[in-house]
C-alpha cells in the first residue's frame, strides 16, 4: 500500500545525486540525472517537479511547462514550485520588452501619460504629477532612476502654464478626481457619471482605466472590458490599461487572455512582486484541468498512488484551483503505466502569442502624449526670469518650486543661500554640483513658443562666441604660482565662485593667478596721488584638475601652473578682475652658452637638494603633502618653454619675498633664473654656517623672507 511502500536505497541515492547537482548549480547534470530517475524507477510528482525546475534553470522554459502541465493533472502545483519558471519568464519578457518602455512624454506626465496634475519637479529635472510620484514605491525618478529628494513642492511655473494651456484637460482631470473619490466611497454609479462627463470633455486613457475598474466593481464585466480596451487603444504602451484588461479577463474566466495581458504588463514595466504574483496565479489557472477535472484531481491525489492513462484529463480553461497542497506527496507509478511528457500545444501557443504581442508593441510607434495647446493662452511673459528679466534659459527649479535661469540662480546663490522669491533656505541646494535643467519648461518653450526659443538660443550662442573670442583672462588675485607646480586653493568669495564656474563650463578649466599688490601712494606734482594696480604685472595660468564643492557653496581646487604671462591691461567683470595678457617663454639658449648653462644647472640642482635635505622632517613632510616630491630634471630641459620643473618647485619653497618671487617669475633667461636661485641658496647656506659658528641652531623655513 501507499503507506508502507518504500523506495529502494539505490533509487534514493540517484535522486539525491540529482538534487545535489541542482543545488550545486550544475543544472545540465541535474536534468540528465532526473531523466535517468524517470526512465529507470517508479517516478513521483516530486521527481517530475524537481525535473521541471532543473529544465527552467537550463533555459528550457517550454519543456518545463510541459512537465508542470503533466503534474497538474494529478496534483495542485504550489506557487513555490512555479516561482522559478515565472521568474525566468519575467526575465525573458523584460529582455524582449527593452526598447518599448521609454515614454515620449511631450508636455504630459511620463508616468501616467496624462496632463500634469499638481506637477512636481525632481532634482534630476524631470517633472511628474505629484500623485504619480507619491504612489510609486521605488522612491526614484521613473525616467532616470535618480533618488527622490526629502520634499516635493509643486512647480509654481509649470502648474501655472499647464492650467492656462490645457484648460479642457484640467477640467476633465478634476472630474476624474471627483469620480475617484465617489468610487472610494462605493458610489459607483455616480462615479461612472463623472467619468462619462470627463470623457465628453477630453477622451483619456486614465478616465477609461478608472471607469473600467468601477464597472468591474459593479460586476459589469463586458462594459469594463470595453473601457480597458479603449484605454489600450489610446495608449498602447501604457501598462495599467493592459492590467485592467487582464483583471477583467480573469474574472470572465478567460485565463489565456488574462495571462497574455499580465505578461504584456511585465514586458512594458516589470513591477516586481505584484506582477510575479499575478503571473503565478494566472499560470496556475492555465495548468489545472477543468472544473470537473479539479474534483478528479483532488480525488486522484489522495486515493490513487499511481499515474495511469485513465487519469488523463482534458486541458481547457478552468476556474482557479486553490493551492491547498504542500507539494510533498509522492506518487509511485507502475512502469507500464508511466505517463510520457507531451507537448502542451495550448501553452506553447499562448507563449508564442505573448512574444508576438511584445514584438508588435516594439514595432509600434510610440507617440508623445497629445495635448492641444490653447494658442490664445500662450503668454511669453510667463517664461521671463525674474532675475534677468529675459526669457528663461536652461531653467532650473529650486526645492521650493520656483524656476530661474541656471546662471542667474547660481549668481544669486553666490551671495545668498535663500530663494530670491520666497526666501526659503536653499542651503542643501547650494552645494549641488550640477543643477539639472527642468526639461518640461524647455520643451514648453520649444513647442509653445518656437520663435521666442530660437531667438533666445541665438542670443545665448552669441554670448558664448563673444566669450570664446575674448582675449581677456579671469584673474584670481591671491599669490604667486609657478609653472608645473601644484597650487591648492580654497574659494570662498562669491565673485570667485562665479569665475571658477565659468572656467569649468567654458571647457578651458583655466584662469590666471597673480599676487596681490597693496595700493601705495605715489607722489605726482600737481595731481592727486594715484593708486597702483591691485595685482602684479606677472603671473601664471592655472589649470583646474579637480574641484570639491562644499555644502556651503565654497570649493577646494586642485590646480597646477601651466604657463606664465605678462599683464598688458586690466579690467573687471561681475566683480572679479580680468586682464589682457601676453604669454611669455624662455628665450632659446645660444649654442655657445649651452655647456656653461648645463654646468650651472647641475651646480644649482646639487645645492638645492642639499638645502632641502637639511630641513626638519616635519617641514619636508608638509612640503611633500602640498607640492609633491622634487621633480627630476627632464631629458630636454634646455628646450622647454619654462625650463626645468624642479627649479620652479624649489622657487615655491624658498623663503623669498613676494617681489623677488614675481621678479624671478618674469625672467625669460634660464641662465639668469639659475643664477638668482643660486645666489639665494648661497645666502641661506652662509646664514646657516654663521649661526652654527655663533652656537645657534639654524632654523631653515620657507616662510622666512630674504631681503
Amino acid at each position: 500500500s501507499q503507506s508502507t511502500w518504500r523506495r529502494p536505497t539505490s533509487d534514493m541515492a540517484l535522486i539525491e545525486r540529482a538534487r545535489a547537482a541542482y543545488h550545486n548549480a550544475d543544472y545540465n547534470q541535474a536534468v540528465s540525472l532526473f531523466e535517468e530517475c524517470l526512465a529507470t524507477m517508479e517516478p513521483s510528482t516530486e521527481i517530475y517537479l524537481d525535473y521541471a525546475e532543473a529544465l527552467v534553470q537550463c533555459g528550457r522554459l517550454l519543456d518545463s511547462l510541459d512537465v508542470y502541465s503533466l503534474c497538474s493533472r494529478f496534483t495542485v502545483v504550489s506557487s513555490d514550485r512555479l516561482k522559478h519558471v515565472v521568474s525566468t519568464f519575467m526575465e525573458l519578457l523584460t529582455t524582449k520588452g527593452q526598447g518599448c518602455e521609454d515614454v515620449m512624454c511631450g508636455l504630459g506626465c511620463s508616468m501616467c501619460e496624462g496632463v500634469l496634475d499638481h506637477p512636481v519637479t525632481l532634482a534630476c529635472g524631470h517633472t511628474f504629477c505629484a500623485a504619480c510620484v507619491v504612489r510609486d514605491t521605488a522612491q526614484q525618478c521613473a525616467k532616470c532612476g535618480a533618488r527622490l529628494g526629502p520634499t516635493l513642492e509643486t512647480n509654481v511655473l509649470v502648474k501655472k502654464v499647464v492650467e492656462k494651456w490645457f484648460q479642457t484637460e484640467i477640467r476633465a482631470a478634476r472630474l476624474r478626481e471627483e469620480g475617484n473619490r465617489l468610487c472610494q466611497n462605493s458610489k459607483f454609479e455616480e462615479a461612472i457619471s463623472k467619468y462619462d462627463q470627463a470623457l465628453e470633455l477630453a477622451p483619456s486613457h486614465l478616465v477609461y482605466s478608472n471607469r473600467s475598474h468601477t464597472l468591474y466593481r459593479l460586476n459589469r464585466l463586458q462594459a469594463a472590458l470595453e473601457s480597458a480596451e479603449a484605454a489600450i487603444k489610446l495608449r498602447p504602451h501604457w501598462v495599467k490599461g493592459h492590467y485592467r484588461r487582464a483583471v477583467v479577463m480573469s474574472a470572465m474566466g478567460q485565463h489565456e487572455e488574462a495571462f497574455v495581458s499580465f505578461a504584456t504588463c511585465v514586458a512594458l514595466d516589470s513591477n516586481g512582486e505584484i506582477m510575479r504574483n499575478e503571473l503565478t496565479r494566472s499560470l496556475k489557472r492555465l495548468l489545472v484541468p477543468s472544473s470537473c477535472g479539479r474534483r478528479l484531481c483532488v480525488k486522484t491525489r489522495w486515493n490513487s498512488p499511481y499515474f495511469s492513462p485513465s487519469h488523463f484529463l482534458p486541458t481547457v480553461n478552468s476556474s482557479d484551483c486553490e493551492d491547498n497542497s504542500s507539494g510533498e506527496d509522492e506518487y509511485q507509478m507502475q512502469k507500464k503505466t508511466v505517463p510520457k511528457v507531451q507537448v502542451n500545444r495550448r501553452l506553447h501557443k499562448v507563449f508564442g502569442r505573448i512574444l508576438q504581442e511584445v514584438s508588435r508593441l516594439k514595432r509600434l510607434e510610440r507617440k508623445p502624449v497629445q495635448l492641444q495647446i490653447d494658442e490664445k493662452a500662450v503668454d511669453p511673459t510667463d517664461f521671463d526670469c525674474i532675475l534677468c528679466c529675459r526669457t528663461l534659459w536652461q531653467p532650473v527649479t529650486t526645492p521650493c518650486g520656483h524656476s530661474y535661469c541656471v546662471v542667474c540662480l547660481e549668481r544669486s546663490l553666490d551671495y545668498s543661500s535663500s530663494c530670491p522669491l520666497c526666501m526659503t533656505s536653499l542651503t542643501n541646494f547650494v552645494g549641488t554640483h550640477t543643477k539639472s535643467v527642468t526639461r518640461w519648461l524647455e520643451e514648453a518653450l520649444m513647442i509653445g513658443m518656437p520663435d521666442i526659443y530660437s531667438t533666445r538660443l541665438l542670443t545665448y550662442r552669441q554670448e558664448i562666441d563673444e566669450l570664446e573670442r575674448s582675449t581677456e583672462v579671469p584673474v584670481f588675485v591671491c599669490t604667486t604660482a609657478f609653472p608645473t607646480v601644484p597650487c591648492p586653493l580654497f574659494i570662498y568669495e562669491p565673485r570667485y565662485r562665479g569665475m571658477i564656474r565659468r572656467c569649468i563650463e567654458s571647457g578651458s578649466r583655466q584662469f590666471a593667478i597673480s599676487a596681490c599688490t597693496l595700493p601705495t601712494k605715489q607722489t605726482v606734482s600737481g595731481n592727486p596721488p594715484p593708486l597702483r594696480a591691485r595685482f602684479a604685472d606677472y603671473g601664471t595660468m592655472l589649470k583646474i584638475e579637480d574641484l570639491v564643492l562644499l555644502p556651503d557653496g565654497c570649493s577646494i581646487l586642485t590646480t597646477v601652473g601651466v604657463r606664465r604671462f605678462q599683464v598688458l591691461s586690466r579690467s573687471e567683470k561681475d566683480g572679479y578682475d580680468t586682464a589682457q595678457v601676453r604669454f611669455i617663454v624662455d628665450t632659446p639658449i645660444p649654442e655657445h652658452q649651452l655647456k656653461d648653462i648645463q654646468m650651472l644647472h647641475a651646480r644649482v640642482l646639487s645645492k638645492g637638494r642639499w638645502w632641502y635635505s637639511k630641513m626638519p622632517p616635519r617641514l619636508q613632510n608638509e612640503i611633500y603633502c602640498t607640492l609633491g616630491e622634487m621633480p627630476e630634471p627632464e631629458a630636454d630641459w634646455t628646450t622647454l618653454d619654462d625650463g626645468p620643473a624642479w627649479l620652479w618647485w624649489l622657487l615655491a619653497i624658498l623663503p623669498l619675498s613676494k617681489s623677488l618671487q614675481i621678479a624671478i617669475l618674469s625672467i625669460t633667461s634660464l641662465g639668469k633664473r639659475l643664477r638668482a636661485i643660486e645666489k639665494t641658496l648661497d645666502h641661506l647656506a652662509a646664514n646657516s654656517e654663521a649661526m652654527i659658528l655663533a652656537g645657534v641652531s639654524p632654523r631653515i623655513t620657507p616662510s622666512a623672507a630674504v631681503s
